[in-house]
C-alpha cells in the first residue's frame, strides 16, 4: 500500500528530460491526460515540502484515486521512455513481443524476435535472462519441429545447464560480497589480530567452496569475484592487493560496452 507521499518522492527524484517526456505522453492522450497532467504539475511544483491539504483544495474529488493512477502512468512512461535507453529494458520488450507473436502463431517472425533477444542478453552477459530466452527456446523448438528437432532440445538443455551453473557462481560471489559489505563500516575492528584471524579464515571458507575453475565464468561472476576480492583485501590491510583487484575491477568494464552504455 503506497504512503501519501510517495507520488510527491517520484516526481521530485525525476530528471527534468524525464518529466518533459511524460508531459509530451500525458498531453497525447486528450482530455483524460490534461487531467493528470495539472495534478502532476501541481506536486512537482511543491518544491521542499508535500501538502496533501492544498493539493484537496485544488482537486477536491477523486484525489487518492487520481494520485494513483497518476503513479502507474508515470511508471508506464518511464519504461518507455527508458527502453531506449536501457538494453536489460530492450530485452524484455523483445520477449514480450516474441510472447505476442507466439500466442498468434507467427512462430516464423517471434524466432527472429526471440534471436534479437538473445544477442543482446549474449552481450551483456545477463544469465537471468539467457535463462529466461532458453525457456522460450525450448517452447518454440516444440512448436516448429523441425529437421533435427531431437538434437536441438539436447542443445539447449546443455546450455540451459550451463546458465544456471553460472547462475549458481554468480550468487555465490554476491553472497560473498553481501557479507563483507556491511564490515566495511566496522572496518576498525578487523585491525586487531583476533578479528582479523577469524575473518581470514571465513573468507577463505567461504571463497574456497565456490567451484569458479571453469575459464567460461559468467561476466558478471568475473565482475562480482574482484568485488569481494577488493574488499576483502581492503579489510585485511593488505593494500598492493586490494589495489590490483579494484583496478581489476573497474577495468573489466573496458571489455563490455554495453555496460559502459
Amino acid at each position: 500500500m503506497r504512503g501519501k507521499e510517495d507520488l510527491f518522492y517520484l516526481i521530485q527524484k525525476m530528471s527534468r528530460s524525464e518529466k518533459r517526456y511524460f508531459t509530451l505522453d500525458a498531453q497525447k492522450s486528450g482530455s483524460k491526460g490534461s487531467k493528470y497532467l495539472k495534478l502532476f504539475q501541481a506536486i512537482n511544483a511543491m518544491n521542499e515540502a508535500y501538502d496533501e491539504g492544498k493539493l484537496k483544495k485544488k482537486f477536491p474529488k477523486n484525489l487518492s484515486a487520481d494520485k494513483a493512477y497518476l503513479y502507474d502512468a508515470i511508471l508506464r512512461s518511464m519504461r518507455d521512455y527508458r527502453s531506449s535507453k536501457s538494453y536489460a529494458a530492450q530485452i524484455k520488450e523483445k520477449l514480450l513481443d516474441f510472447r505476442y507473436l507466439h500466442e498468434l502463431g507467427l512462430y516464423e517472425l517471434c524466432e527472429g524476435r526471440l534471436r534479437e533477444a538473445k544477442d543482446l542478453a549474449e552481450e551483456l552477459g545477463s544469465t537471468n535472462a539467457l535463462l529466461e530466452i532458453n525457456y522460450e527456446e525450448r517452447r518454440l523448438n516444440n512448436d516448429l519441429k523441425r529437421k533435427g528437432y531431437e538434437q536441438e532440445i539436447e542443445r539447449l538443455v546443455a546450455e540451459k545447464d550451463g546458465y544456471l551453473e553460472n547462475l549458481k557462481v554468480e550468487l555465490a560471489y554476491l553472497d560473498i560480497h553481501n557479507w563483507l559489505f556491511p564490515k566495511t563500516i566496522r572496518r576498525k575492528e578487523f585491525l586487531k589480530e583476533e578479528p582479523q584471524s577469524k575473518l581470514r579464515r571465513e573468507f577463505e571458507s567461504r571463497f574456497d567452496s565456490i567451484d569458479s575453475s571453469s575459464e567460461n565464468l559468467s561476466p558478471k561472476a568475473v565482475h562480482r569475484k574482484f568485488q569481494c576480492l577488493g574488499l576483502y583485501y581492503s579489510l585485511v590491510q593488505e593494500q598492493d592487493l586490494m589495489y590490483e583487484y579494484f583496478k581489476k575491477t573497474v577495468d573489466w568494464w573496458s571489455g563490455f560496452p554495453k555496460y559502459q552504455e
